[in-house]
């Protein structure tokens, strides 16, 4: 069960945001397939969340800022060069002039959520999960989270993750996994397990839980009725775009009962699972 639409008219948030530096995937480079692995996500416009993974260095190698747009430089910076990220709130500024720029104190899987209505900002270092031979055990959101960090090289992107239990993302930011860069070609396990209140409402194209895949293997899961993807075109359920360009990408006993929507003027394609 699943509603889609086409060109419907919502509330749609114009901003996007990326975690751009030499701290991240995306280094200092600039363009849309560069920046979609570090892509951070809303459901509100106001609180935004990106799964990514951080290194150290010195330096811009260890630094990093958030531009507002695939190109260019203007966005959000820290009030001092160098402000190291914790799981405490930090501010955020919008006045770029001294460049300045955020950096962890440990290489590692975080989510980095921030506010652009309070300007506050923080950094919480993911723990990885346990395993099962090559599946990961996803137990908990914060095992997801890891998850969707990890698999965001093309080290790991054909990594496998099993579900343990429901993952419920009521009263925090959702994020969706892979990207165009690092398109999602491993195995991922519902166990028979629900996704829910997975939102996001975007001004991106290519959105669902896998925003990409390729080769990937997506079986016995379940994305709950209070779950919704938004975004401009390519919009899927489960995935928002495959390819198949070195194998088949496969669907097996999924369930989507969320609702997906798209809303471009053109190409606007929308589709309960892909």
């Amino acid at each position: 069960t699943f509603l889609f639409a086409l060109a419907s008219s919502f509330s749609m948030y114009a901003d996007q945001y990326y975690l751009v530096g030499g701290a991240t995937d995306s280094d200092w480079s600039q363009g849309e397939w560069q920046r979609s692995a570090v892509r951070a996500y809303s459901a509100d416009g106001t609180n935004w969340a990106a799964a990514v993974k951080l290194t150290v260095a010195e330096g811009n190698n260890g630094l990093f800022k958030i531009p507002n747009s695939t190109d260019g430089w203007d966005g959000l910076w820290a009030t001092s060069q160098g402000t190291v990220l914790t799981s405490e709130w930090s501010d955020l500024s919008t006045n770029g002039s001294g460049d300045n720029k955020f950096c962890v104190a440990e290489e590692g899987m975080y989510l980095v959520s921030f506010n652009t209505s309070t300007l506050k900002i923080k950094a919480e270092k993911l723990t990885e999960p346990s395993k099962d031979g090559d599946y990961y055990l996803i137990s908990s959101v914060n095992d997801y989270y890891w998850f969707a960090a990890y698999i965001a090289t093309d080290a790991t992107n054909a990594s496998k993750a099993r579900l343990t239990a429901n993952l419920s993302f009521e009263g925090k930011t959702f994020t969706p996994m892979a990207s165009d860069k690092h398109k999602f070609k491993g195995e991922f396990d519902g166990n028979g397990h629900t996704i829910d209140y997975a939102i996001v409402n975007s001004d991106y194209s290519n959105i669902g839980l896998f925003c990409y895949a390729d080769v990937a293997y997506i079986h016995d899961l379940v994305i709950g009725a209070n779950s919704s993807f938004k975004g401009v075109a390519k919009v899927g359920g489960i995935i928002g775009f495959a390819r198949d360009r070195s194998g088949d990408v496969t669907l097996k006993n999924v369930i989507n009962e969320a609702r997906v929507e798209a809303t471009g003027s053109t190409d606007a394609n929308a589709a309960g699972l892909v």
